[in-house]
């Protein structure tokens, strides 16, 4: 009996002892209605299941807006998850993504970057609309000038014309 439970727990040690630590990454947006600065920490690709993810201020645990995502299964057997927070940017410098996992030697804390500016995105928005309606603009004005010049026939050398009865039964 103990001979079969060490053959079945051999075969599972691979994956009871499998461990793949997170990937971690923080991004942050500005709000433009309040100016408040939204972060988000991702986790991806980690085994075990149990991890600890906290938000800290100052190096203390902080729940106050706070919004915890769910640990969600991967295809490939690993799990991930996020945890979000709210804050006013004069006090980014305080808070930061804390991770404990099997996976890791030893404990993360990331902190928060400033948040990468929308406008540039807007920009280079409009300015392919800008783009794609001069070239719109130009093509009509072509069109038109080519209709307007109107159809004129390339010359031949045959000056007879041949009716719609003619030629229109021909075998081949």
């Amino acid at each position: 009996c103990i001979e079969w439970l060490e053959k079945y727990l051999s075969y599972g040690k691979e994956t009871l002892l499998r461990t793949e630590p997170p990937g971690v990454t923080v991004r942050g947006k500005t709000e433009v209605e309040d100016g408040m600065e939204t972060h988000v920490c991702r986790l991806d690709g980690f085994y075990p299941r149990e991890i600890d993810a906290s938000w800290t201020r100052d190096g203390e645990v902080w729940e106050e807006e706070t919004f915890h995502g769910f640990l969600a299964p991967n295809a490939d057997g690993t799990y991930h998850y996020w945890l979000s927070i709210r804050i006013n940017p004069k006090e980014r410098g305080r808070y930061r993504c804390h991770v404990e996992h099997d996976g890791l030697q030893e404990p993360l804390d990331l902190a928060l970057e400033e948040p990468t500016d929308s406008k540039p995105n807007l920009g280079l928005s409009i300015g392919c609309v800008v783009a794609a309606l001069v070239c719109v603009i130009a093509g009509i004005l072509v069109f038109f000038k080519k209709r307007q010049d109107g159809y004129k026939a390339t010359p031949t050398s045959d000056k007879g014309s041949i009716s719609s009865d003619q030629g229109s039964n021909q075998a081949v």
